[in-house]
Parts: structure tokens; C-alpha cells; sequence
């Protein structure tokens, strides 16, 4: 098909090819969750929206930003997937996978560990949720991690062109592939407690000493510079100017936006690598898996910052209890982590989650000390051109944010 030529469009048609960034606000069990989605070569002629959203998006122009809801099931469509009961003999995960031998109740896991359920196979990768499990029995919940929940998005037109030539191709649905692999598995679930194997959970692959391993600097980047530009940007949400930061878990590199005007202490395992972090106006070396006791005064600091660390502790309860105790009331708690790590030192456990379901795991590490808490996820930016990895890898590393607000706890000494 052959469109007549435009020139340059001043208003979005179906005849454009755009590019958008899509939001997905939903809320569970006194979390709220953002899910940010970037959509690049979108076609408006063939690509599938929902009417009234399409209609929304047609005359507008770059910056411009449009919003709709509507209940995930009018979105993921089809019949709600029932929960199943079976005989535990029914669990056959494939051998040699890193997940428990029996269900853990909380855990989700592929469809294609059950055998013997109709319109499943081994190769099913959809997940379910594990939500009870006794000494005979296991009970599943087969349904979109979403079902159930009232989804706001929110479209913003980033850029857009004309189409001379539609050729055919392939047909996006983009509302569902911003829902698709893993957005509502953080969501923890009202009497359904995560569990996890404590004996095994946070085994390393290398357990010996952290001083040793982390006593040569690593000056590298943990995620390309796109998913650290997010990083800054989310912080810059909640950070106030004059604020006291700590950056817990600190290296060279402390993803802050630029004028934040925070004094920022910085505590890690490289004296070396902090002193070459310019926002570190002080740093400490400590090693929270030997001494997860942090060494400041209570109510220190107005913000403390875990980026990117997270996956390497093996007392992380302990170490958020300290990271309360440390805040100012109204203080906040933020905890960031990509999809890669330095695989000696990763606990066990995190290499068994789903990235999506690791954010749970902190949720379940913050509620005790945390509260007004809020996942965020951004996903499939491209990778910067400049960036060591492309072009063999084209996508940004996914960023992953738990904010949370310390808990306000009565004084017991006031009357």
C-alpha cells in the first residue's frame, strides 16, 4: 500500500510511524506499581490499540501526552484461568533447574512444571503462583499475574514521521507487551506468604571472604548509561535538596542527578573506589555480611540509597532493619537492581526469581520497617550506540526500583 507524501507531519496520523513511552499504574496490598515501557516503530496504521486510546492518540504532537484506564482483563482478554489443586506427584520440574524440588507457597514458577493439566506442556513458560501447599497437595493460581487489578496507562508521544510505504509485518499490540514477562509477580499477596528455603537461599557460589574478593577496585559501570540516566531520575523523585544520603553497598559510581545538593557518605568495600566517586563527601568501608550493624547514629540521614547491590547480601533483613533505624522520620528507603551481577558473590536466591518477582522479595524485606511503598520497572530502551556491549546487545539493561517511606513508630518514652 502506498500512502500519499506528507512532508513534515505536524500532528500524529495513521499514517506516522511513532515512538512512545507507556506507564502502567496499578496498586496492590498498600504498594503502588509503576511499570514504564518504551515503544519504538509504532505503527498507527496497523499496530493494535484500544479504540478510545487510539482515538486520543491521533492530532497529538510530540511531549503531548494522553491517558485511559480500564480493568486488566479488558486488556489481557480470554477467560480468567482457574486455581488448580493437585497431587503433589503432578510437580515435575525439568532436572538439573535451580528451583526446589517441591513448591514453595508464594513462589511462582513456569506452567510447564505441572504435569497432567490440559493445554499445558513442558515447554509452557507463563507463569502461576503457588498459593498453598500441604504435605500432599499443592494449589496454583493459573491466572496473568495482573487478573484482577485496574490498570491506568499513560502514552507519551516521544517522536514521530511519516510512513511512504506500508509493506506488511508484523501486528503489536503494545498495551499488552508493556503487560507481558513479569509485570504483577512483585505483588505481594494478602495470605499468601513468600517462601524460600533459608538453608539454601542465600548460598554462594563463592563463600569466603568479601574483603578479599572486593579488594582490587572495579572502576566499571553496572548498567549502560541509559538505565543509570533512569536511575538518576528516579532518585531525583524523592530526593530533597539539602538532604543527608547514604549510598549503602557504595562503589564510583552513585547515580545521582545532576545539582542534587545532598551530602552524600558513602559506605562499601573499596576504600578506592569511593574515593573516586566525586559525589561522596565522606565514605566508610564496612562489610554489612560480616557486620550488618551500620555504623552511624540512629534518625543520621534523611535518604539511604542501596543501588545495585542488593542481590549480594546474605542478611539483607537484617541490614534493612538497620537502614530504619538510621533514618529520619519520613525518611526513604530506595533499593535499585538491574538483571546482572558478579555471579560468585549473588545469592542463591535471587538467581532462582524472576526479575519482576525479586522486587517482591524486597518488598517482603522493607514491610516490617517500610511503608507508602512503590515498585518501578523500565524497560526496553534501546542500548546507547556508545555503550561497550552494542551492538551485540540492542536493549538497555531493565532498570527495577523499591521506594519505601520508614514506618513511623510511636516513642515509647513520650506521654
Amino acid at each position: 500500500m502506498q500512502f500519499p507524501r506528507e512532508g513534515t507531519m505536524q500532528a500524529l496520523t495513521e499514517r506516522s510511524s511513532a515512538v512512545m513511552e507507556l506507564t502502567v499504574t496499578w496498586q496492590s496490598c498498600e504498594t503502588i506499581h509503576e511499570e514504564h515501557y518504551y515503544a519504538d516503530e509504532v505503527n498507527m496504521w496497523r499496530d493494535i490499540f484500544p479504540a478510545a486510546l487510539r482515538e486520543k492518540l491521533l492530532g497529538c504532537r510530540v511531549g503531548d501526552q494522553v491517558s485511559s484506564s480500564w480493568p486488566a482483563s479488558e486488556i489481557l482478554g480470554g477467560t480468567p484461568a482457574p486455581c488448580l489443586t493437585l497431587p503433589l506427584r503432578q510437580w515435575q520440574p525439568p532436572a538439573g533447574h535451580p528451583a526446589a524440588a517441591a513448591p514453595l507457597c508464594g513462589r511462582y514458577y513456569p506452567k510447564g512444571f505441572l504435569r497432567g493439566v490440559a493445554g499445558v506442556y513442558p515447554q509452557t513458560l507463563a507463569p502461576m503462583r503457588v498459593v498453598a501447599v500441604d504435605a500432599e497437595r499443592f494449589t496454583v493460581d493459573l491466572a496473568h499475574p495482573l487478573q484482577g487489578a485496574s490498570l491506568d496507562f499513560t502514552v507519551r508521544l516521544v517522536d514521530f514521521s511519516p510512513r511512504s510505504k506500508e509493506r506488511g509485518g508484523r501486528c503489536s499490540d503494545w498495551l499488552l507487551e508493556a503487560l507481558d514477562n513479569g509485570p504483577g509477580m512483585q505483588a505481594l499477596r494478602v495470605g499468601v506468604p513468600l517462601s524460600f528455603d533459608r538453608q539454601r537461599a542465600f548460598l554462594r557460589g563463592d563463600p569466603g571472604n568479601d574483603r578479599q574478593f572486593y579488594e582490587a577496585p572495579r572502576m566499571v559501570s553496572h548498567i549502560d548509561s541509559q538505565a543509570s540516566s533512569h536511575l538518576a531520575a528516579v532518585v531525583g523523585r524523592f530526593l530533597k535538596p539539602g538532604a543527608g544520603v547514604l549510598d549503602l553497598m557504595a562503589g564510583f559510581d552513585s547515580h545521582l542527578p545532576a545539582g542534587h545538593g545532598s551530602e552524600v557518605t558513602g559506605l562499601g568495600m573499596n576504600g578506592e573506589e569511593m574515593k573516586a566517586n566525586r559525589e561522596l563527601a565522606d565514605n566508610v568501608v564496612h562489610d554489612l555480611n560480616s557486620d550488618p550493624v551500620l555504623p552511624f547514629s540512629d534518625r543520621s540521614f534523611d535518604a539511604v540509597l542501596c543501588n545495585l547491590s542488593v542481590e549480594y547480601l546474605i542478611r539483607p533483613e537484617e541490614v534493612l532493619r538497620e537502614t530504619a533505624r538510621v533514618l529520619r522520620p519520613d525518611g526513604f528507603l530506595l533499593v535499585s537492581f538491574s538483571n546482572r551481577w558478579f555471579p560468585p558473590k549473588v545469592t542463591r536466591l535471587w538467581t532462582e526469581l524472576h526479575e519482576f518477582e525479586r522486587m517482591g522479595l524486597v518488598l517482603h524485606y522493607c514491610r516490617p520497617y517500610f511503608m507508602d511503598l512503590r515498585t518501578i520497572s523500565l524497560r526496553n530502551w534501546p542500548r546507547p550506540s556508545t555503550d561497550r556491549h552494542f551492538p551485540k546487545m540492542l536493549i538497555s539493561d531493565p532498570l527495577y526500583v523499591v521506594v519505601g517511606r520508614r514506618r513511623i513508630v510511636p516513642d515509647r518514652h513520650k506521654k
